[in-house]
Formats: C-alpha cells, structure tokens, sequence
C-alpha cells in the first residue's frame, strides 16, 4: 500500500504545510527540523550531534534575548551565545591591568597573524580579549573546517 505524504504519520504533511505558512507569516523566521528515522526515533545518536549543537545556541540565545527583557533573539544574541558556549561565561567582575590587558592583546593577536600567514590553518573568524571561563582572558577564534583529512603537506 502508498501511502501519501499528508498520510504517512497522522496527517504529518498538513502540520508541516501549516507550520511553513506560520514561518513565512513570521518572516525572517528560522524553522528548525530534527531527523526522524525509520524506527521514530531521533536521527543521529551522537554525544554532539548537530541538531543538539544547535538546540544549544537557540537556548542560549533566547536566555540572553530574555535577561535584556527582549521578546526575540537578534542575531547579536546569537553571536553572543556562541560565545559563550565556546568560551565559557564573560567574567565581567575579573578584574586586569591595562598592561596584562595589553600582554594578553597581543597574544591573541598573535593568534590571528599566524593563522592568517600559515597556509594549513583554518580560516580567521575573530580574537577576543575578554575574560571567559576559569581561564581564559581571551581567545582566537576560527572558521571550522569539514574537512578533517589532511595531506602530508598539511603536516
């Protein structure tokens, strides 16, 4: 027996078809669908799966959006949400001297000029000399690359 689109799981493509429309009235919206396989379960399996990777940051994101009593989360919540879970929690009360500050300017400028001249190296997104997590005064961030093999002339 075919079954149909609007048929397979208990008029699945109707609930679809409104929630676009939904989408599209909202517009510029974002319409997050997760992997559904064979059996029902959830896609993947993975500790990092990407659909949980991006859970993460929509959270994040709205949890920000919603400390500056904002009713959306802009795209400067987003970028602040990566942040953050990249780099741990801004220590806004750490408190550093305009030399260490300086010192730690350019060891993260470092960062960004070596990766910048060095051919094998990801590309350069930004450098940050805020304080985040338990460590870090500041960190060097880059583009990921898909690519996870790498030649002998890489090495």
């Amino acid at each position: 027996m075919k079954r149909s689109f609007n048929t397979s799981i208990k008029h699945l493509g109707t609930r679809v078809r409104n929630l676009f429309k939904e989408a599209r009235k909202c517009a510029p919206s974002i319409v997050f669908i997760d992997e559904i396989n064979a059996r029902g379960g959830r896609g993947g399996g993975r500790a990092n799966d990407e659909g949980e990777n991006i859970a993460n940051v929509c959270n994040e994101a709205a949890l920000i959006a919603a400390s500056t009593e904002e009713t959306h989360a802009t795209k400067d919540h987003f970028e602040a949400a990566i942040d953050r879970i990249i780099g741990g929690l801004e220590k806004k009360n750490k408190v550093i001297s305009k030399q260490h500050r300086r010192t730690v300017a350019y060891h993260e400028a470092g960062h960004a000029v070596a990766g910048w001249f060095l051919e094998h190296t990801n590309p350069f997104l930004k450098v940050t000399i805020v304080p985040r997590g338990t460590a870090a005064l500041g960190f060097a961030q880059y583009v990921p690359n898909e690519n996870h093999l790498m030649t002998r002339a890489a090495f």
